[in-house]
């Protein structure tokens, strides 16, 4: 993916109440379903490429329950 491809992924998600867990549980079987694909087929660039995607966005999600995380924390010191 792309900077942008990651910012637009990450501007939409961005507001999720739920801790990213809805889009988490997506990502999860949307990888999963690319590795079935791949196991049939792993010479295809096209799949290989997906789950790369796939797993920059898990990436992502991780970064930024970290910082909510840290936002939470410098919130109650104050």
């Amino acid at each position: 993916m792309t900077g942008k491809q990651l910012m637009d992924f990450a501007d939409k998600i961005a507001i999720e109440q739920n801790m990213f867990y809805n889009t988490e549980l997506d990502l999860q079987e949307e990888k999963t379903q690319i590795l079935i694909k791949i196991e049939r087929d792993p010479s295809n660039k096209k799949l290989v490429k997906q789950y790369n995607d796939v797993c920059e966005k898990q990436r992502l999600i991780g970064i930024l329950k970290y910082q909510r995380l840290e936002l939470m924390i410098e919130a109650k010191k104050i």
